[in-house]
C-alpha cells in the first residue's frame, strides 16, 4: 500500500441510506423523479404551541433488518439508522469482490448534538445510578458509532468521529480521503445516523431558526425543517477499485473546511468562510470556476443563511454560479449528516442522468436570486457540495464522473511540533505539569482538579462568562501559539482540530436543570446550543481569529493520542494551511463521577499496569500542541517530528487481549517512521488503571520489544478523557529536549513484560520516542516523535 501520496484518486463504490425520502436507494430515486417535497406534519412529539410543523421522519424502518436484533434494540436510534446504510453501501462495494476488511477503517460525522437528549434524565431527573443506564449513557457519544459501525462489520483499519455541527459529516468524508491518500487504509466507510428530537426541535424553535411549514431554500421561506436518516459510503482508492474489480459511482476530487471566526455562534453573514472553503477545494484540485456543473448547496431555508451562501458563491464563480440544489425538502436538515445525504443523492441522482431539482416551491425565489438547476437531465461534469454550521464552520467538496486524469497537489510536507500548551490539576503552563511529574509524587488518589482561580489573563481576550473547558482551551491555545513564537491575529492559514470526548458538561448539567425548572424560552434554546462540542472550537477560533480548518472529533476515552495521529496525518494533507492547533479538553463533572462509580471504574489511588488493582481517578483540563508544516529535508524545528504515526482497531465484538490489532498499529508506526524497534528509546503509554486496557497495551508493546522503557502520566493528572493522550504527548517531547523521562505515578506496584520507570525521573540522551494510546472500545493509535537533533 502506498504510502504519502496525495494524488492517489479517491471513488465512492457503495452508497446506502435511511431517510424520509426512502430508505434505499431504489425508493430514494423514486422520490427525486417525483420531485415532491418529502417533509411531512410531526408525528413524534406534539407540536401545539410551536411555529415548526414539519419534519423529515423516517416511518418505514426496520432497525433490525438483517443485523442481530439484540444489538439492534440496545443502540439509540441513530445508531440503528447508521447500521442499517452501513449494511447497504457494503453490499453494493462488494458485489464483484471482498473488501480487505483488516484495511478498512470508519469515519462518522455528526454534528455531535447530544443523542442522550432522550435518555433516562428526562424521566428519571437524576444521574446513572446503576451500570445499565450507565452504559447506556457511555454510548451517547459519536466515538460509539464509529466504534459499532467497525466491530459489527470486522473492519480493522483507522477509526474517528467527527461532531461538528452541521459540516460533520462533510468533514467525515474529506479527512477519510485524507487517510486513503497518506496510505493509512485501501477503503473507509464513512457514514453516521442522527435523530431529531423533542428537545432540538424546541431549542431551534424558540431562537427562530424554525420554518412554519415544508422548508423552501432560496425562496422567500422563514427557516429550516428538520429532519432524522443516516447515510454511509464506502469510499476507496482507484487503484483498490480496479484491483477488486469494483464499479465506481463516482470520484471524491477534492474537499477543503475553514472558519468563519466571525462570532461564537453565528455565522458570518458575507459568506467569507464559507468561499474560502470553496476557492481551496477548487485550487487543491487545479480547478477552475467553469469546471462545476451544478452545486448540492447547503441550502437550509434559513434566509440569512442562504443568502450568505449566494453571497460566497457569487464570489467563488466571478458573479456567474452554475446551477444551485439542495436536499433539505427530500430529507430535512439531519444535522451532522445532511451533507452525507446530500452526497448520496447527488450521486444517485447522476448516476440515473436525473437532475437532483429542487421540489416545486411557492412564493418568490429570495434576494439571492441564484440560478436554480432545473427539472430535467442532469448536468455534466463535476459538481460541489457544501456545508454551513452554528459557530461559522464552513466545508466544501468536489465530486464527479472518473475521468480519465485528474490533476492534484501531491507535495507531502513534515510536521513539527512547534508549540505546546496546557492546563492541568498541576496549574497552568508546562513547568509546573514537568515539575509535577517528574518527581516520585503519590499517584492521584481523588480527582485532579483545575484550580481556575489561578487562570492567568489573556491579552485581548475576556474570560469572563466562558464556560470552564472553553476557558482552559483559550488557555491552552495561548500558551502554544506564545510558545512557537507567534502572535494571536486573523489568519486563514492556521487550522484548529478540537478533540472532546463527552462536550462541555456543566452548560449540559444547567440547560437540564432549567427544562425541569419548567422553563423553555430563547435563553434556553441558546444553553442547548452551548451543550454542542463545537461551541468550544468556534470560540477559539473567534479568540484568535483562527479562519483555517476548523473541525471537532470525539476521540473516546483514552483518545488523546488518536487526535495527535489524526492532526498530523490532516495538517500533511492540506498545503492550504501553514500550521493546526490541536486541542483536548476535558471536565471532570458530578455526571463523570457518577459514570465511572457505576461502571466499577473507580479506584483511589490509581495503579497503572497493576492487574491487582481495578480503577482509575479522574482528571481534566486541557493541552495545545500547534503543529506546522515544514520541509521533509530540513532540520527539526520546535520539540520534535512526528515522524510516523498508524491508526486501526480491534475488529470483533468483544476486545482482543492479546493486544495483536495494537501491536500491529504500533509496528506500523515504526515503519512508517523508517525506524527499527531497537532505535525506540521509550514508550509513554496510556496506562490508566483498567485492567482491560492496561493489559492489552503491555501485551501488544511486548510483541514490539519487551524491553522497552514504559513510562506514562495519567497517574499524575488524573483521567483526562481526550487531554491525557495530549499530556503524554507534552511529556514525551519534553523527554527528547530535556533528556529527562518522567517516572510513573507511585501508586501500587507496575506488573507485565516491560521495563518500567519508577521512582525517580531516568536520564539520557533520548532520540526516538513512542506514544501509544487506545480507546475503551479498542481504537488504537501510535505517534513516533524524533527529537530535534536528529
Amino acid at each position: 500500500m502506498p504510502m504519502n501520496d496525495l494524488s492517489q484518486r479517491i471513488v465512492v463504490t457503495g452508497v446506502g441510506l435511511v431517510s424520509a425520502a426512502g430508505c434505499d436507494t431504489a425508493t430514494l430515486l423514486d422520490s427525486l423523479r417525483a420531485g415532491q417535497s418529502c417533509l411531512q406534519p410531526i408525528a413524534a412529539f406534539d407540536t401545539a404551541g410551536m411555529k415548526m410543523t414539519h419534519a423529515g421522519e423516517v416511518s418505514s424502518f426496520d432497525p433490525c433488518d438483517g443485523s442481530n436484533q439484540v444489538r439492534a434494540r440496545t443502540v439509540d436510534r441513530g445508531s440503528q439508522m447508521a447500521l442499517v446504510a452501513a449494511r447497504q453501501a457494503l453490499a453494493q462495494a462488494t458485489r464483484s469482490s471482498a473488501l480487505d476488511l483488516e484495511q478498512t477503517g470508519v469515519m462518522v460525522g455528526l454534528s455531535g448534538a447530544p443523542q442522550y437528549q432522550n435518555l433516562w434524565m428526562i424521566p428519571s431527573r437524576a444521574y446513572p445510578r446503576d451500570r445499565r443506564s450507565a452504559l447506556y449513557f457511555s454510548r451517547s457519544t459519536p466515538a460509539f458509532q464509529a466504534d459499532l459501525l467497525a466491530r459489527s462489520f470486522g473492519l480493522g483499519g483507522p477509526r474517528a468521529a467527527f461532531g461538528s455541527a452541521s459540516v460533520g459529516g462533510l468533514l467525515a468524508v474529506g479527512h477519510a480521503m485524507d487517510l486513503l491518500r497518506m496510505g493509512h487504509a485501501t477503503a473507509m466507510l464513512v457514514g453516521g445516523g442522527e435523530i431529531q428530537t423533542l428537545l432540538n426541535a424546541l431549542g431551534m424553535d424558540v431562537i427562530g431558526m424554525g420554518a412554519k411549514g415544508p422548508c423552501q431554500p432560496f425562496y422567500a421561506s422563514t427557516g429550516m425543517s428538520f429532519g432524522e436518516g443516516a447515510a454511509c459510503l464506502l469510499l476507496e482508492t482507484l487503484a483498490n477499485a480496479r484491483t477488486r474489480n469494483a464499479q465506481p459511482l463516482a470520484e471524491l476530487v477534492s474537499s477543503a473546511a475553514s472558519a468563519d471566526a466571525y462570532h461564537e455562534i453565528s455565522n458570518d453573514p458575507a459568506g467569507k468562510g464559507l468561499a474560502r472553503s470553496i476557492c481551496n477545494a477548487m485550487s487543491k484540485a487545479h480547478m477552475e470556476p467553469g469546471d462545476i456543473g451544478w452545486i448540492r448547496g447547503s441550502g437550509t431555508g434559513h434566509p440569512t443563511q442562504d443568502l450568505a451562501e449566494a453571497i460566497a458563491l457569487e464570489e467563488c464563480f466571478d458573479g456567474n454560479p452554475p446551477p444551485i440544489t439542495s436536499t433539505e425538502p427530500y430529507f430535512g436538515h439531519v444535522n451532522g449528516v445532511s451533507p452525507l445525504l446530500g452526497l448520496v443523492a447527488g450521486i444517485v441522482a447522476q448516476q440515473e442522468n436525473i437532475a437532483l431539482a429542487l421540489p416545486l416551491a411557492t412564493g418568490t425565489q429570495a434576494e439571492c436570486s441564484l440560478p436554480l438547476l432545473a427539472p430535467g437531465v442532469s448536468p455534466h461534469g463535476d459538481w460541489l457540495v457544501t456545508g454551513v454550521a452554528f459557530g461559522g464552520s464552513n466545508a466544501a467538496l468536489i465530486a464527479g464522473p472518473v475521468k480519465m486524469r485528474r490533476s492534484w497537489s501531491s507535495r507531502v510536507a513534515a510536521i513539527d511540533i512547534a508549540g505546546c500548551g496546557m492546563v492541568s490539576g498541576h496549574g497552568f503552563g508546562l513547568d509546573a505539569f514537568l515539575a509535577a511529574c517528574r518527581t516520585c509524587a503519590p499517584a492521584a488518589s481523588a480527582p485532579r482538579r483545575v484550580d481556575d482561580a489561578q487562570l492567568p489573563p489573556i491579552s485581548g481576550v475576556d474570560l469572563r462568562r466562558r464556560e470552564k473547558v472553553v476557558r482552559w482551551s483559550l488557555s491552552a491555545v495561548d500558551q502554544a501559539l506564545s510558545d512557537a513564537g507567534l502572535r494571536a491575529g486573523a489568519s486563514a492559514r492556521i487550522g484548529l482540530l478540537i478533540g472532546m470526548n463527552r462536550g462541555p458538561m456543566t452548560p449540559y448539567e444547567r440547560f437540564f436543570d432549567q427544562i425541569f425548572q419548567g422553563e423553555f424560552n430563547a435563553s434556553t434554546g441558546r444553553r442547548l446550543l452551548k451543550t454542542g462540542r463545537f461551541s468550544v472550537a468556534s470560540e477559539v477560533a473567534h479568540a484568535f481569529g483562527l479562519q483555517g480548518y476548523c473541525g471537532t472529533m470525539c476521540p473516546g476515552v483514552n483518545g488523546g493520542v488518536q487526535l495527535a495521529a489524526h492532526g498530523a496525518e490532516l495538517l500533511r494533507a492540506s498545503p492550504e494551511l501553514d500550521a493546526l492547533l490541536v486541542v483536548a479538553a476535558d471536565e471532570w463533572n458530578d455526571l463523570g463521577e457518577s459514570l465511572y462509580q457505576s461502571l466499577g471504574l473507580v479506584s483511589a489511588p490509581m495503579h497503572a499496569y497493576d492487574p491487582g488493582t481495578q480503577g482509575t481517578s479522574g482528571g481534566e483540563g486541557a493541552a495545545a500542541l500547534l503543529l506546522v508544516r515544514s520541509d521533509p529535508d530540513s532540520p527539526v524545528s520546535g520539540w520534535a517530528r512526528i515522524a510516523g504515526t498508524a491508526l486501526g482497531g480491534d475488529t470483533g465484538m468483544v476486545p482482543d487481549m492479546t493486544g495483536r490489532g495494537y501491536a500491529k498499529v504500533i509496528g506500523k508506526a515504526v515503519r512508517r517512521a523508517r525506524l527499527t524497534p531497537a532505535e525506540v528509546d521509550f514508550a509513554l503509554g496510556q496506562g490508566c488503571g483498567w485492567n482491560l486496557n492496561d493489559m492489552r497495551e503491555l501485551a501488544a508493546l511486548s510483541q514490539l520489544r519487551p524491553d522497552l522503557p514504559l513510562s506514562g502520566v495519567l497517574g499524575h493528572t488524573g483521567l483526562a478523557e481526550s487531554a491525557g493522550g495530549l499530556f503524554g504527548v507534552i511529556a514525551a517531547a519534553a523527554a527528547l529536549r530535556d533528556g529527562c523521562l518522567p517516572p510513573l505515578a507511585a501508586g501500587g506496584m507496575p506488573q507485565g513484560p516491560a521495563d518500567f520507570v519508577t521512582g525517580v525521573s531516568r536520564l539520557g540522551a533520548f532520540h526516538h520516542a513512542l506514544l501509544c494510546g487506545s480507546t475503551e472500545r479498542g481504537a488504537h493509535a501510535a505517534v513516533l516523535l524524533q527529537g530535534k537533533d536528529q
